[in-house]
């Protein structure tokens, strides 16, 4: 596992950059989180109903990903913690990509919130 903590910065979000980092969270919760089944309360997001089309909506899906790992890297994110999440999303498209089990898997695999999770996590400020 990848240990965050030498990689800190624990600065704040630039006044500049707040209103992308807000965008990046956006993404990926609706990726990953935005919507509820009610009868069993768990959260989806348009990643696993993206990748019912097979093929084609994993293809957006990681597209969409990719775009929101652009953008944290305008955070100056460390190199190597871009990689690792670089290789989630890879991981999460290749096994996406698999009928009928990775539709299965993408419901639990929510490879953008463990992205976010990373990022966030760079600075001691929250919004």
């Amino acid at each position: 596992m990848l240990n965050l903590e030498k990689h800190r910065v624990q600065r704040q979000i630039p006044q500049n950059l707040r209103l992308k980092y807000l965008f990046i969270k956006k993404i990926c919760h609706t990726l990953d989180n935005g919507f509820e089944i009610p009868i069993i309360k768990y959260r989806i997001g348009l990643d696993p109903i993206l990748g019912l089309f097979i093929g084609y909506g994993d293809a957006v899906s990681f597209a969409i990903s990719l775009y929101t790992l652009y953008l944290m890297s305008s955070f100056k994110v460390p190199k190597k913690i871009l990689f690792v999440m670089f290789l989630d999303l890879v991981l999460d498209f290749i096994v996406g990509i698999i009928p009928i089990f990775g539709q299965g898997l993408d419901f639990f695999n929510k490879a953008n919130m463990r992205n976010w999770k990373r990022f966030s996590e760079l600075f001691y400020e929250e919004l």
